[in-house]
């Protein structure tokens, strides 16, 4: 009777073991996925800001390059940049980075914009 207590236990502790194991790799997927989209808003981020500074005439369409030093978690990351002109003094920008995750899934993040002609004289 004592072995099949002992069999009986240590069947359920390797079970609980593999399901806890199988849980921690989910987990780092989940991880490893928040921080490419947190990457990959904050290249997104990063060139809406840089178009902001230039002058309005400046603001174009275009393509984005993510950097080097992301390339491992936004594999085959790259980016473009839509603008469209809403009228004579406000433009629309789109800013979308993608990049392959799980070795075929791609995934983007889209951030989308006004950017206004700055007002002349007094205000």
């Amino acid at each position: 009777m004592t072995l099949i207590w002992f069999v009986a236990s240590v069947s359920l502790i390797l079970i609980a073991m593999t399901l806890s194991l199988s849980s921690f790799y989910a987990c780092g997927r989940v991880i490893l996925a928040a921080k490419s989209t947190t990457a990959a808003s904050s290249v997104a981020e990063g060139e809406l800001e840089r178009l902001r500074a230039l002058p309005f005439e400046a603001v174009r369409s275009g393509g984005l390059a993510v950097p080097a030093e992301l390339a491992r978690v936004l594999p085959d990351g790259h980016g473009d940049v839509l603008v469209q002109s809403v009228d004579a003094s406000l433009k629309k920008v789109t800013v979308t980075v993608q990049w392959t995750q799980d070795r075929e899934r791609v995934r983007r993040v889209r951030l989308v914009t006004l950017i206004a002609r700055e007002l002349e004289g007094p205000q």
